[in-house]
């Protein structure tokens, strides 16, 4: 792992860990941070807080990439939203941003407001691979985690080499793009898995994107091995519906019990 060991670990040891996505200032500035609590409440191990951009989000799919074409101001309204949480949870909150929006923000910049604002990280899942280092040592710099993805085009040499640049965890798609509903391949997940555990042995795997069920997220945690899942769009889809908090807040609920059912 790099220079970052020093910091607290993002995810608990010992048991499979639930983090849940929302994009800050959807549907609304509150309703959004509200949710976000909510999901701690209802037993999520880690708050990732989206960054909306207006460039195209080439991960996101229907669901997610529409909320951020709803929201404005992107990066002010998600410092504002993590230090609400910051002072209404006591569970990590990692951002989430494109690289996009870290180069027009400035990424040293953005990750100095992140820190200040209370985050412990911030995942750049298109961090150009060339650069994954760098960013790692702004992180570091800056008292941040950089959890890093590992897409399912790499090779295995190029996800050891992402792996062993991330900290506080390594992230895998488990599908192409947010908002998957089809069958999701567990044994490649389950490989993929085994070549970062390999690269970085002290540091956490986590699976999303296509996780769009409970049932799918408890097959990655006991069929692939992973140690943690992160969910969005099903959040994200539910919140936006008629009985939106109440809805999603239950669903979270669902996730967390479901990847620890069966669990020593």
């Amino acid at each position: 792992m790099n220079g970052a060991a020093h910091l607290q670990p993002l995810l608990p040891h010992g048991r499979p860990a639930l983090g849940a996505f929302g994009l800050a200032g959807y549907p609304t500035t509150d309703t959004a941070r509200a949710a976000l609590v909510a999901y701690a409440d209802a037993g999520a191990d880690l708050i990732e807080v989206g960054i909306a951009t207006n460039s195209a989000p080439w991960m996101d799919g229907p669901d997610i990439a529409l909320a951020h074409r709803q929201v404005s101001d992107g990066v002010t309204v998600a410092l504002d939203t993590i230090q609400h949480l910051a002072l209404s949870t006591r569970v990590p909150v990692v951002a989430m941003a494109y690289w996009a929006s870290a180069m027009a923000y400035g990424p040293r910049q953005l990750a100095r407001d992140l820190a200040t604002a209370g985050a412990r990280g911030i995942l750049v899942p298109d961090v150009p691979y060339e650069l994954a280092e760098i960013w790692a040592a702004i992180g570091h710099d800056t008292g941040l985690h950089i959890p890093l993805l590992a897409g399912q085009d790499l090779s295995p040499a190029m996800r050891t080499r992402v792996a062993q640049a991330a900290s506080g965890l390594v992230y895998l798609p488990a599908a192409p793009r947010t908002g998957h509903r089809g069958a999701i391949d567990f044994g490649r997940l389950r490989e993929h898995a085994a070549q970062c555990r390999k690269a970085a042995p002290d540091l956490p795997v986590a699976a999303g994107v296509g996780l769009s069920t409970p049932a799918l997220a408890a097959a990655a945690v006991h069929d692939a091995g992973v140690d943690a899942v992160i969910i969005g769009s099903p959040l994200l889809r539910t919140l936006a519906g008629p009985n939106g908090l109440t809805d999603a807040r239950q669903l979270a609920a669902s996730y967390a019990r479901a990847i620890q059912r069966n669990t020593p």
